[in-house]
């Protein structure tokens, strides 16, 4: 849905803003619309992406002018749990005992986050794909994933790379260290599980070695979805 289709269910535009919610782009349009003698004012809050729009709307009598403030406040308080429908993905995690939650898709590989009692942010991203030929060596796919890592000083914890399973797929994991653009320490686990030449690479992002072991559980959890 676009500002044009809104404007033209019969309302008259008052004023228009642009904002930057949730990770996407957005507006919230202020307009007046009339019902025979009653006359209403309508806050809207509209953002997403090319594919979908999230539209949350506010609509109030015009004369209730202490709901007018409140109304332009719980617009830009509104909590935004987007659904990735698990048909889509051909896995799962038990997101909700770790309190992760997803956060965006990008570039095909999914991000979720979580938020740790002590106030730090856990990223982890899962990303699955098919390879075929010499190119599919677990050790060696799971070397060049680490290479790509936006980080310096990027290396091994002393456990090296584990060989490992997860509710019966086979894979390969490790600690990582390295530093970000700061120059502070960052804390990784990295898993990659293959199932016959399809591959599933989770990657957890922590600025502690105690939220390394909350990713690890994590994956623990990590199941395919035939």
């Amino acid at each position: 849905m676009s500002k044009d289709q809104l404007l033209a269910q019969g309302s008259i535009l008052i004023k228009e803003r642009s904002i930057r919610i949730h990770s996407f782009q957005g507006y919230i349009i202020e307009a007046k619309r009339q019902n025979f003698q009653d006359k209403f004012l309508v806050h809207t809050l509209l953002f997403g992406d090319d594919s979908t729009s999230y539209v949350v709307q506010s609509v109030f009598p015009e004369s209730d002018k202490d709901f007018e403030i409140q109304s332009r406040r719980l617009l830009l308080e509104v909590a935004f749990k987007p659904v990735v429908p698990m048909r889509q993905n051909p896995y799962a995690m038990d997101l909700d005992m770790y309190q992760f939650e997803f956060a965006e898709l990008k570039d095909g590989i999914n991000f979720y986050k979580a938020l740790t009692k002590g106030g730090e942010t856990l990223w982890v991203s899962v990303d699955h794909f098919v390879t075929k030929g010499n190119a599919n060596d677990p050790v060696t796919i799971f070397y060049r994933r680490m290479q790509r890592l936006p980080y310096s000083s990027v290396q091994l914890d002393e456990e090296g790379i584990v060989n490992c399973e997860v509710n019966g797929l086979p894979g390969v994991h490790a600690k990582i260290n390295a530093m970000d653009e700061a120059g502070n320490p960052v804390y990784l686990y990295q898993l990659l599980l293959n199932e016959n030449e399809k591959y599933f690479l989770i990657q957890g992002i922590s600025p502690s070695k105690e939220g390394v072991m909350v990713i690890r559980e994590l994956t623990q959890t990590f199941r395919a979805i035939r």
